[in-house]
C-alpha cells in the first residue's frame, strides 16, 4: 500500500547477529585508525550521508541498541568515539544506554547534541558538513553530557534534584581516575546548584547502590522462581582496618599491585578482602589498570563490598605513600599471623593433652616455641602500637 517502514530489518541466521555487527565498519575502519576515534550514529541512512558528507569514520548499529560485541569491535580500531544521536527524548535514552557499555569497553566517549527533533541526516542537508564538523570540535566528554542532562531534566524541587543526583551514581562509578571523579563532583554541585560535596557523594552512592540493586533482581529472576527456599545471608565479621588500609593503599597505586599484591594477599585475614586483591590485580594484569565499575560487580556478593564503594570514590596515597605504608604495615600483619598462630598452637596442646596424647602435645610445644622465638626476633619495631588492639589500628595510625 506504499506505507512501509523506513526500515526493513533482515531476520538472524546463524551467520548473521544483529548486536555483533556494526554497519559501514569495513569501509570506515582505515579512516577511524587514521583518524583515532569513530562516529557513532544510529540510523542506515544518517551513515550514508555522513560518509557522503566527508565522515568517513562513521558506524552505526544495525537495528538494536549498541552491544558490548559491537563496542569491543569499535575499540579495536578506535581510541575514542563521539556519539552522534538524533536529537529528541529516544537519542538522548540510546547515550545514557551506551555509556556504561562503552566505559566498561574502555572507550572514552563525547557527545554531539543535535537541536530538538533533527538527525544528522536533516542537520547536514540543513547546515552543512562545516557546522556538524564544529558541533564535533566542541563536543563534551560524555559524563558531562550526561550531569547536564541529568540537570535539565530535573523537576526543580529539592526531591527531584535529590533523585536526578541519584540517577548518576551509577554513571560516577564507571569513573576510574580519582582526579575525573573529583572534577565531575564539582560539576554536578554546579549543575545542581549544591556546595556540599559530601552530600553530593552520599547521594550519588545511594544511586550506585539502587542500580546494582535493580541489576541484581533483573538478573537473579529466572533463579529466584526456580528456587525452593532463599540462602541464608552470610554474617561475616568486618576485616581488620589495617587490612583495610593496606588494600585501600593498593588501590589507590595500581602499579604496586604487580610487585606486591603475593605478598600481601598471604597476610590477609579477610576472605572478602583477598577477593578484592585478587581480583583488582587480574584487572592490571588483563587491562592495565583497575576499572572500579567491574570491581565492584565483582564484589557484589562480597561482605566488603560498602567498604569498598566508598573507598574507590577517594584516593588517599600516591604510589610512595602507598609503599611507605606498606613497608610499616605488612611486619604488623606479619606479627598479627604469627600471634594467630600460637594461639591456635595452645588451643591444639590442650586438647591433646586433654585426650592423653603427649607426644602431639610436645610436637606442637615446639612448633609454637619456633613461632614464638620468630616472633621476638622481629624486635620493637613489630610490636609498637598506639592501643590495646594490634589487629585493628586506625589507619591514620600508618601513615
Amino acid at each position: 500500500d506504499g506505507k512501509g517502514g523506513k526500515y526493513i530489518n533482515s531476520p538472524e541466521t546463524p551467520l548473521y547477529t544483529k548486536g555483533e555487527v556494526l554497519f559501514g565498519l569495513h569501509e570506515g575502519r582505515v579512516e577511524i585508525r587514521r583518524r583515532g576515534w569513530a562516529l557513532l550514529c544510529e540510523g542506515n541512512f544518517d551513515l550514508l550521508m555522513l560518509h557522503q558528507a566527508g565522515f568517513a569514520n562513521a558506524v552505526a548499529p544495525l537495528g538494536t541498541a549498541l552491544t558490548p560485541a559491537q563496542a569491543e569491535l569499535l575499540r579495536r580500531s578506535a581510541e575514542r568515539v563521539v556519539l552522534l544521536f538524533d536529537g529528541d527524548a529516544a537519542g538522548a535514552r540510546a547515550v545514557r544506554a551506551a555509556h556504561p557499555i562503552l566505559a566498561k569497553a574502555g572507550l572514552p566517549a563525547k557527545v554531539v547534541t543535535l537541536p530538538p527533533g533533527e538527525d544528522p541526516d536533516s542537520f547536514l542537508r540543513a547546515q552543512g558538513a562545516e557546522a556538524l564538523q564544529q558541533r564535533v570540535d566542541g563536543a563534551p566528554g560524555i559524563v558531562e553530557h550526561l550531569v547536564e542532562d541529568a540537570a535539565a531534566r530535573a523537576r526543580d524541587d529539592a526531591a527531584g534534584k535529590a533523585e536526578a543526583i541519584a540517577e548518576l551514581g551509577p554513571v560516577l562509578t564507571l569513573v576510574t581516575s580519582p582526579i575525573e571523579r573529583q572534577l565531575h563532583l564539582e560539576r554536578i554541585g554546579r549543575a545542581f546548584g549544591i556546595r556540599d560535596v559530601e552530600a553530593i557523594k552520599e547521594q550519588l552512592r545511594r544511586g550506585a547502590r539502587a542500580g546494582r540493586t535493580r541489576n541484581r533482581r533483573a538478573e537473579s529472576q529466572p533463579r529466584r522462581e526456580a528456587a525452593a527456599a532463599p540462602a541464608p545471608r552470610r554474617r561475616i565479621p568486618p576485616p581488620p582496618r589495617i587490612e583495610l588500609a593496606v588494600v585501600g593503599a593498593l588501590l589507590d597505586a595500581p602499579e604496586l599491585l604487580a610487585s606486591r599484591a603475593a605478598e600481601v594477599q598471604d597476610l590477609l585475614t579477610s576472605p572478602d578482602l583477598r577477593a578484592i586483591l585478587r581480583d583488582a590485580s587480574r584487572q592490571v594484569v588483563e587491562r592495565g589498570r583497575v576499572e572500579a565499575a567491574a570491581l565492584l560487580e565483582m564484589a557484589e556478593e562480597n561482605g566488603a563490598v560498602g567498604w569498598l564503594e566508598r573507598r574507590l570514590v577517594v584516593q588517599r596515597y600516591d604510589a610512595p605513600q602507598a609503599a611507605e605504608l606498606l613497608d610499616e604495615a605488612l611486619p604488623r600483619l606479619r606479627k598479627n599471623i604469627r600471634e594467630q598462630r600460637a594461639r591456635a598452637l595452645r588451643r591444639e596442646i590442650l586438647e591433646a593433652r586433654r585426650l592423653g596424647d603427649h607426644e602431639r602435645a610436645n610436637a606442637l610445644s615446639r612448633e609454637q616455641m619456633a613461632v614464638l622465638r620468630g616472633d621476638a626476633a622481629q624486635g620493637e619495631a613489630d610490636t609498637t602500637t598506639s592501643d590495646d588492639s594490634p589487629d585493628e589500628p586506625s589507619e591514620a595510625g600508618l601513615r
